[in-house]
């Protein structure tokens, strides 16, 4: 979805691998509308356990620059962090403008193939 620039740590959708590892490539953003102010902000993509009282751990970080414009797509690639069955990945905006742009952000995972019993968060149902 969108979600704008001004929405201080506010959690963008979540995102789980289901039955397999998934290895994180890259991570992006596209500014798709302007707010009152294009300046400068932050947006990190966190990982989590879904366990409860887990601490979130930041997998990637883009800075968006007062110089970037509607449509400039901001990406940060090679990040190779695996998420697992059971922990999640979600992105926070970190520095908030008063009124900002819109965003969309986009994570490239991959599969790393794994036996589902091999990963001790899992287990067969009858």
């Amino acid at each position: 979805g969108t979600t704008s620039a001004a929405d201080s740590a506010l959690n963008g959708n979540k995102w789980t691998p289901g039955l397999v590892p998934h290895i994180v490539r890259g991570f992006a953003m596209t500014l798709v509308s302007g707010g009152t102010n294009l300046g400068a902000f932050a947006l990190k993509l966190m990982k989590v356990s879904m366990a409860s009282g887990s601490t979130a751990s930041e997998v990637a970080a883009l800075n968006v620059a007062t110089t970037d414009i509607i449509g400039k797509t901001v990406y940060k690639s090679n990040i190779n962090v695996e998420v697992q069955p059971g922990e999640m990945i979600y992105p926070v905006v970190t520095a908030a403008l008063a009124s900002g742009p819109l965003y969309r952000a986009m994570v490239y995972v991959e599969p790393r193939w794994e036996r589902p019993g091999n990963i001790t968060t899992m287990r067969a149902t009858t």
